[in-house]
């Protein structure tokens, strides 16, 4: 078993989404509960954070240098250095006791987000994309706790898991058009041993660029 290192001594009250920028070699995450965003630097060892308007529970860095934040009152561009927010899309109406959970982009950019009850109970939740022209489409809906997303190399497959459900699920993915189908239970842990909830996906692959299997956290 490999080690685990600390890394940053953040006191997260509710740590979620780390995602790595490529064009800036840092690592950014959220706390939903203190409606921060986070930033760290591993090449200075140095951490910076921002208090948001609203919480926020996923975060992705875009083309241009902003980010793109699934915030409670909508999806939002964010600037780390003036700190300015932008909202572009309403996922549901204003009436709705959802607010947004796990969102990630797909190879294509689209950005696909779900939502859930604010107080985790029943299955009003639903899976949402986005792409360039900022019009969520509800891909999936009677969902629980929708929780991350990521797609097989090939680009054929996404597979996303409801949390609560305990299920991963495997999708057929068109990159063209972004359009998902075949819905079919790719793991489960309900009755077995295990018996936990899915909170992470990762595409694990060997030095030659193959993939090799899945990580689950």
């Amino acid at each position: 078993m490999e080690k685990v290192n600390l890394v940053v001594d953040c006191k997260n009250m509710l740590g979620e989404s780390p995602v790595w920028s490529l064009s800036e070699n840092v690592l950014y995450w959220v706390d939903i509960i203190r409606h921060e965003l986070w930033k760290y630097d591993p090449q200075n060892g140095k951490t910076e954070t921002r208090k948001l308007e609203s919480s926020a529970s996923s975060v992705t860095p875009c083309d241009d240098g902003r980010l793109l934040l699934a915030c409670k009152d909508g999806i939002a561009f964010f600037d780390w250095e003036s700190g300015s927010r932008e909202i572009v899309a309403q996922l549901e109406d204003a009436e709705s006791t959802n607010g947004p959970n796990e969102g990630r982009c797909d190879p294509a950019g689209r950005f696909w987000v779900g939502t859930m009850p604010d107080d985790g109970i029943g299955n009003s939740g639903a899976l949402y994309r986005i792409g360039s022209d900022c019009k969520p489409h509800r891909v999936l809906e009677n969902l629980s706790v929708p929780n991350t997303l990521v797609w097989a190399p090939d680009l054929e497959t996404m597979y996303f898991a409801d949390s609560t459900e305990q299920t991963i699920y495997a999708f057929d993915y068109d990159i063209g058009s972004g359009e998902i189908g075949n819905r079919r239970v790719f793991a489960t842990t309900k009755g077995c041993d295990l018996n936990r909830s899915m909170d992470l996906l990762l595409m694990r692959k060997d030095r030659f660029g193959t993939q090799n299997g899945m990580a689950v956290a």
